[in-house]
Formats: C-alpha cells, sequence, structure tokens
C-alpha cells in the first residue's frame, strides 16, 4: 500500500463527517433527481443532477483528498467542521424561512427536494471556506517555522563569527609566540597547527557566507565580472605564491548579481591550488560572453575530479566530515550561482585537471 493511501485511511475517522453526510446527500439528491425532476426540461434535469449529485460528490472527492494532503489532523477537523456547518446553517436558514408554513401544518417532508439543494449548497461553500481556514492555518505554521530558521541561522552566524574565528584567532596568537621556543620537531607540528587554524577558518567563512546566502533574498544589480575576476586572481597570487595564474577577459562583462559574487571564484581558485599535487600549480581563467550569458571557465591540472562525484559535490551530496567539509566549497559555489539564476558544471581539462564552468545572465542594458 502506498503512503498516500496509509495516510487517507489513517485519516477516515478525521473526514468521517464528510464522507457520511456528503454520501447521503448524493443518495438523496440522485432520488430527488428521479422522483421529482425526470420529466421536466432538459435544462432543469440538467441543474438538478449538478446541484443534487455532481456538487457533493465533488465534496466526497475533497474529504478524499484530505485524506492524502499534508495537512494535519486538526485542519482536516476543521474542513469537516466548516462542511457541517454550513449545511446546518442553510437548514436552519431555510426551515426559518418556512416557520410559517411548517406552523400551518404543512410536514417537512414536503420541502425534501429544498433541503437537499440547499444542504449541498450549504456544503460546498462551506468546504471551500474550510480549505482556505486550513491553508491558512498551515501557511502561518510555515512562516512561523521559517522565522524560527532564520533566527536560528543568524544566532550561528553570530556565534561563529564572535566564539570559533576569536578562538582561532587565539590559537594562532600562541602558535605565533611558540615559535621561538620549539626545535624543528616542534616547528613542523606548529606548522601543522597553522595550516590547520587556517583551513578551518576558511570553511567557518565559508559556512557563514552560505548561511547568509540561505537565509536572505538575494538582491541583484549590475556587476562588472572582470574586474571582480582581476581582484579574486591577485589575491591569490598573494595567497598562494606557489601557484601560476593565467588571467584573460575580453574587456567589462556586466552580469546579474551582486558582491557575493567574489566568494564564488575565491572558492575557485582555492580548490584549483590546495587540491593540486603539481609541484607549480597552473590555474588559468578565461572570460567569454556570448548572447546572454557570460561564462568564465577556471581550469587547473590537478588530479581532477571523478566523473561520479561532481553532481554529488555541486549539490551538497559530496561533503566529508571527517576531512574538515571538503566539498563544501563547491557546493557554497553551485549555491552562489544558482541565486543568480546561473548555472555550474564540472568538466574534464586536457591532458590534466578539472576545469569548473561558471554560467551567469548578463546585465540588462
Amino acid at each position: 500500500m502506498s503512503q498516500g493511501a496509509v495516510r487517507w485511511v489513517d485519516r477516515l475517522p478525521d473526514a468521517a463527517g464528510i464522507y457520511l453526510l456528503a454520501g447521503l446527500l448524493t443518495v438523496a439528491g440522485a432520488g430527488t433527481v428521479i422522483q421529482q425532476y425526470a420529466d421536466t426540461g432538459t435544462l432543469t434535469v440538467l441543474f438538478y443532477v449538478f446541484m443534487d449529485v455532481v456538487v457533493p460528490l465533488v465534496v466526497v472527492c475533497v474529504g478524499v483528498y484530505l485524506g492524502r494532503t499534508d495537512l494535519r489532523r486538526r485542519d482536516v477537523l476543521v474542513v469537516t467542521a466548516w462542511f457541517v456547518g454550513g449545511v446546518v446553517v442553510l437548514w436552519v436558514l431555510y426551515s426559518w424561512a418556512l416557520l410559517p408554513d411548517l406552523l400551518e401544518g404543512t410536514p417537512p417532508s414536503e420541502f425534501y427536494p429544498e433541503y437537499v439543494l440547499f444542504g449541498n449548497l450549504g456544503g460546498a461553500v462551506g468546504v471551500v471556506a474550510g480549505l482556505n481556514r486550513a491553508r491558512a492555518r498551515q501557511n502561518q505554521r510555515l512562516a512561523e517555522r521559517t522565522a524560527l530558521q532564520q533566527d536560528t541561522l543568524e544566532f550561528v552566524n553570530h556565534l561563529l563569527r564572535h566564539n570559533v574565528l576569536n578562538g582561532l584567532q587565539v590559537i594562532g596568537g600562541y602558535t605565533d609566540m611558540l615559535e621561538d621556543h620549539t626545535d624543528t620537531e616542534g616547528q613542523r607540528l606548529i606548522d601543522r597547527i597553522d595550516e590547520r587554524g587556517e583551513h578551518m577558518t576558511e570553511l567557518v567563512d565559508n559556512v557563514r557566507v552560505l548561511m547568509r546566502t540561505l537565509s536572505t533574498d538575494v538582491e541583484r544589480h549590475p556587476t562588472e565580472l572582470s574586474s571582480i575576476l582581476d581582484s579574486e586572481v591577485g589575491v591569490a597570487r598573494t595567497a598562494y605564491p606557489d601557484a601560476e595564474f593565467e588571467f584573460e577577459a575580453p574587456g567589462e562583462v556586466t552580469v546579474s548579481a551582486n558582491r557575493m559574487l567574489g566568494a564564488v571564484f575565491e572558492n575557485l581558485l582555492a580548490n584549483a591550488v590546495e587540491h593540486n599535487d603539481a609541484d607549480t600549480p597552473q590555474v588559468r581563467v578565461d572570460v567569454s560572453a556570448d548572447g546572454e550569458t557570460a561564462t568564465v571557465r577556471v581550469a587547473d591540472d590537478g588530479p581532477g575530479i571523478p566523473e561520479r562525484y561532481r553532481g554529488a559535490y555541486l549539490e551538497g551530496n559530496g561533503w566529508n566530515p571527517e576531512k574538515t567539509g571538503e566539498g563544501l566549497g563547491l557546493y557554497l559555489v553551485s549555491t552562489l550561482v544558482a541565486r543568480f539564476d546561473g548555472e555550474v558544471a564540472i568538466e574534464e581539462n586536457d591532458p590534466r585537471g578539472t576545469v569548473v564552468v561558471v554560467r551567469l545572465p548578463l546585465a540588462d542594458d
């Protein structure tokens, strides 16, 4: 049995009022049409078939829908209550209108067809109102959950910024003080600590950018791509003096993005060097523009990324917690570019290495 069917069976009692009352109205309406309106005109028959048979059948289908939807039990009960209430209210109002006739002794059975008609009408209105009410409650819960997640992200971002990064800076300061008091072996261990600390700092920065990206609406505006790339390549040359960087751009290329675009290429350039096993890593950055898209290719001569892992890294399934967030940088790149309505692809470099291709929409004139 499918999950939806299991949910429907489980929620049968919640929508029981809809099934029972709408089912009775359907049977009563079919009998009314056959007994009272079979010999009338075609339009009259069609009208009463629709009001006395089709409408309650639709309500029964709504009950089935409620059993398979993601609404909570309380929301399903709300819809059921509105349906029953709609039927009862119109019956009461109609009885009030018939009060003089009833006081004169006319039996209520004389108005049986009208009771069926007004019951169907009230039930249909009640179901619509109940569904709107239930969906409004669901949307309110989603909004509250989103606000709570937003507050949590802001708290974690504050924690990373003020506690974790400050702690890493303190560790770095103490290792600097130890350099004059250690031998060769101690210096080797200090270098390992520094390397690990820098990696942790980079990871924290990536997590903070990722949280800010996911928790806020991205406002895009015309952003000069070539100048951002030129700046990031310059920073990478300083950070990685043992690597060689080539950068070529056709001049001014303006894309629809914002200042967080720099984090995309900062991560790509860092990955191209840090995961490179060459003595002198070679990294080349090319920019081209065609039609409505700007394309940036970041190519390296490292060991490359196996094809089976490429999609996982870009979708966030390739993280390796045991290696201190390995793969998070590419997921950050993919997430940021997607918020700019762009796309990222990973290709093989010839004869060796990886090419990360970033496509971004050009800014409107």
